[in-house]
């Protein structure tokens, strides 16, 4: 399509440096070009991190019923305290959105991504077993 000194020879159409960069001038004012800008930009926008979270944002005990007389889990430290088991485990929130925490051999690793937190509601979604399912908890500090 462009015309270089190895392809002297060709016949096909040619671009002289001259009409290249009036071509290329003129691209940024067309409708193309302005679809391509918002596409590129809502694309920036969209791969914007969302919140990160850290354990000290999850520390306290966190509810799913409020009936109940003893909290779902707790977050201590680094330490996570089950209603399930009554045992402290470790854990960690890993890619600034999953809890991590691990039940020991048989069961394994448990992943739960941090869908929402806001003032003392926490929206986890189970990512292994359950894969999907939401709970709301509740926190009393």
């Amino acid at each position: 399509m462009f015309a270089s000194a190895a392809d002297s020879n060709n016949t096909g159409p040619t671009f002289s440096r001259k009409r290249l960069g009036l071509v290329l001038r003129a691209v940024p004012f067309s409708a193309g070009y302005l679809i391509l800008q918002t596409f590129l930009l809502s694309g920036l926008i969209c791969a914007q991190k969302e919140k990160s979270y850290d354990l000290s944002d999850l520390e306290g005990a966190w509810w799913s019923d409020l009936e109940n007389p003893t909290a779902d889990f707790a977050i201590i430290g680094n330490e996570i305290w089950l209603d399930s088991d009554s045992n402290l485990r470790s854990c960690s929130v890993v890619d600034g959105d999953t809890l991590v925490y691990d039940l020991g051999p048989g069961v394994g690793e448990v992943r739960r991504r941090i869908v929402s937190l806001k003032d003392n509601k926490l929206v986890l979604e189970d990512l292994l077993e359950d894969q999907g399912v939401r709970t709301t908890y509740e926190r009393v500090r």
